[in-house]
């Protein structure tokens, strides 16, 4: 993958770079992979009516849950942390919390507890914990981070008794968005459903919300290779504006303020597809991989292009980098498909994020 270009402004920073599929695969992979939680993906494909039913069938097995009202010290019980969390890949995030003055809670894949807290509760639950990278921007929060799947961290042993006691004495509770995904093949994701249900929690699937747009006559950019228009930031404020639905055939004005793309276009119809919900790691890479498959090679479409953002007020953006929001929660990035089976790479966060 070529060095990514970095670019800092006032909202946020944006890296892009680009690669090959035969080259880079590995480290294109990765960047999906250890982007945890997604709250939304749009889809963008020039020249196609609807998307391969195979998308569509994708979305629909997509399974995630919210627990109300669960203790944290209930993350801690031996059955979860043992039919689920070290058998799998298990995504919990609090929902409704604000990450700049509120506790939250992160569960990730890697089977890493993350606490977000205040510093009132963080002298409350008395962990070792250290100062969260967002202080620097005169904020008081910590981060606690507990190993769930460490050797020594079994009922008995005094970590994990020190750990269930704080927890259970805070009173913490949340709202968690759950999922996950089985190392099991055979093993069906809505297990984890039953189990909190059978642990007297109410717990209810997250809806996937779809919407569909197809504009015609849109002055498309034509990209048909890694260029400068690609690897610029034209592209990205291009998507950008589909994504917000803005009239894309404006020609410039003297007077009146409008957008046009600045490198080569035609004028095609395009789709724009969008679903809302929660989203694992997985789940994106075989979305990405069907489009990649099915739209560019099947098809014959030139390029397309996947928008995944992530929730604004997580602890976590990619891997366990801290994720800050003030004034803007960005927290997202973009695929664009290109033909001979090439990729451009846009990574953007907000200015109070730690940049990976």
């Amino acid at each position: 993958m070529a060095a990514p270009i970095v670019k800092h402004a006032k909202g946020g920073k944006l890296a892009i770079a680009n690669g090959e599929f035969d080259k880079d695969e590995k480290e294109f992979t990765q960047t999906i992979l250890n982007h945890y939680f997604n709250y939304s993906v749009d889809i963008v494909v020039p020249k196609t009516k609807c998307l391969p039913p195979d998308i569509d069938e994708l979305c629909r097995k997509q399974k995630a849950y919210v627990v109300h009202d669960l203790p944290a010290a209930a993350i801690l019980d031996p059955d979860l942390i043992g039919a689920f969390i070290s058998a799998g890949k298990f995504y919990g995030l609090s929902h409704g919390t604000r990450i700049n003055y509120e506790n939250c809670l992160a569960v990730l894949p890697t089977g890493h507890l993350i606490l977000h807290v205040t510093s009132d509760t963080y002298i409350q639950l008395g962990l070792e914990g250290k100062p969260s990278w967002y202080n620097r921007l005169g904020q008081n929060k910590y981060v606690i981070d507990v190993d769930l799947k460490a050797a020594h961290f079994v009922p008995g042993r005094k970590g994990y008794e020190r750990v269930l006691s704080a927890l259970s004495r805070s009173g913490l509770k949340f709202n968690l968005l759950i999922a996950w995904d089985p190392s099991d093949g055979d093993i069906c994701s809505s297990s984890l459903r039953k189990y909190f249900n059978m642990k007297g929690y109410q717990c209810s699937e997250v809806p996937i919300d779809h919407s569909r747009h197809r504009y015609e006559k849109v002055d498309i950019p034509v990209l048909s290779e890694i260029d400068e228009s690609c690897i610029g930031s034209e592209l990205f404020e291009w998507l950008g504006m589909v994504a917000n639905n803005v009239y894309l055939s404006e020609k410039p004005d003297e007077f009146v303020s409008t957008y046009s793309y600045n490198g080569e276009t035609e004028q095609a119809s395009c789709l724009h597809y969008t679903i809302s919900g929660f989203f694992t790691p997985p789940f994106i890479s075989n979305l990405v991989n069907k489009l990649r498959c099915t739209v560019m090679k099947d098809q014959g479409n030139h390029w397309c292009s996947v928008t995944v953002y992530g929730f604004q007020d997580t602890p976590i953006s990619w891997r366990s980098y801290e994720h800050g929001f003030t004034v803007c929660g960005d927290n997202l990035y973009t695929v664009v498909l290109l033909p001979s089976e090439r990729y451009c790479l846009y990574r953007a966060l907000g200015c109070h994020s730690e940049a990976p």
